[in-house]
């Protein structure tokens, strides 16, 4: 039986959705990826493989989305990721943080507070480049690790 959600932690991309076997991801019904990433591609499966490598939720979506929609402001981010204003800020933050998200002022009528724009620093293969470093450099950690192991069982043979 599939459950019919519309709520703000299964919304993304602001449409209906029904439930997955993980309840974050939920399944959206005819999304279409951009050219921005490669045909076929399934967002849930990028969302899946950034949280494996250490991208936090929000950040995972916050980064998914802007691929697709380009630059966006928060608001728009809540509204496309489906998330709340404080994860977004939680997403935006770990990108910036990364040095993959641009952040442009962009003033109304020259009166009040500006909003933010944020916006990806290239496309896919630059924006990964930084998360795909930080895995390597775990696996080549474990792979020192398990190399001493090695040793040491050795040692007692």
């Amino acid at each position: 039986m599939r459950i019919i959600r519309t709520s703000p932690t299964t919304a993304w991309l602001g449409q209906v959705l029904t439930c997955r076997p993980k309840p974050y991801l939920p399944i959206v019904h005819a999304f279409h990826m951009s050219d921005n990433i490669a045909n076929g591609f399934d967002p849930y499966e990028l969302i899946e493989l950034l949280e494996r490598r250490g991208v936090s939720h929000p950040a995972a979506l916050v980064l998914v989305c802007l691929l697709e929609r380009g630059p966006n402001d928060s608001s728009g981010l809540q509204n496309s990721c489906g998330i709340r204003q404080p994860e977004v800020s939680i997403g935006v933050a770990e990108l910036r943080g990364l040095g993959i998200l641009e952040i442009e002022a962009v003033r109304r009528n020259g009166r009040g507070r500006p909003r933010h724009l944020y916006s990806l620093c290239g496309g896919i293969d630059e924006t990964l480049e930084p998360i795909l470093l930080r895995a390597r450099k775990k696996l080549d950690n474990l792979t020192l690790q398990i190399g001493k192991l090695e040793d040491i069982a050795a040692s007692f043979s």
